[in-house]
């Protein structure tokens, strides 16, 4: 059963400077937990002083668990955030798993402080059971990664882009997004509105697995 996100506890501030909800991770993450369970999306924000692979979420988690598999993800990223500080655009890329990374910087007077990420998305919908067993098991053996019900679960629960939909209005959204983040209060009500609008226009443009 899948549980409600629990808000996290707020001050009553009624005023909030820009980009304050950053200085707040339980009251992002509240946010983002209302994403994945609406939306089955898995977005967050990885500040620049974190180092490493950004999370272990979804089928992420068991390609992670691998040494191979860990270290190409840490060197993905690395690799996006020097193409960010360089260039302090979004873009979207492709991992060596064959899933979409979106990634928009998040800047606060001309620095970035760190990036809102949105991953584990296929380019093209999926179109038969052997079509989506193939890239399970191509996938698995480049990895060496034990197989078991878990697993393709994990792995039948990911997202593509709606076909009509091309990947740059994701990207788009994305920028706005961090936009809404950066202006977000901290209070419950401010929190909420902002996650309801988020998942309402996701789900118009990435196709929901569990459907």
């Amino acid at each position: 059963m899948t549980q409600t996100p629990k808000k996290p506890s707020t001050s009553g501030t009624k005023t909030a400077e820009l980009g304050e909800i950053f200085k707040h991770p339980e009251k992002l993450q509240y946010i983002f937990q209302r994403i994945e369970q609406d939306t089955n999306l898995i977005m967050y924000f990885k500040p620049s002083s974190v180092t490493g692979v950004a999370t272990n979420r979804g089928y992420c988690r068991w390609i992670t668990q691998t040494s191979i598999g860990k270290s190409r993800c840490i060197k993905t990223y690395e690799k996006i955030e020097a193409k960010l500080e360089r260039r302090q655009t979004p873009f979207v890329t492709m991992c060596y798993a064959g899933f979409l990374i979106f990634a928009v910087p998040i800047l606060i007077d001309s620095k970035i402080i760190g990036t809102l990420f949105t991953h584990q998305l296929f380019p093209a919908p999926i179109i038969s059971t052997s079509e989506s067993d193939e890239k399970f098991l191509f996938l698995n053996k480049q990895l060496n990664i034990s197989l078991d019900d878990n697993l393709k679960k994990s792995f039948a629960k990911i997202n593509w882009i709606t076909p009509c939909k091309p990947r740059h209005m994701l990207l788009n959204y994305m920028k706005t997004i961090a936009d809404m983040l950066l202006n977000t209060k901290t209070d419950d009500q401010s929190l909420e509105k902002t996650a309801s609008v988020i998942c309402s226009n996701i789900s118009k443009l990435v196709y929901d697995s569990r459907n």
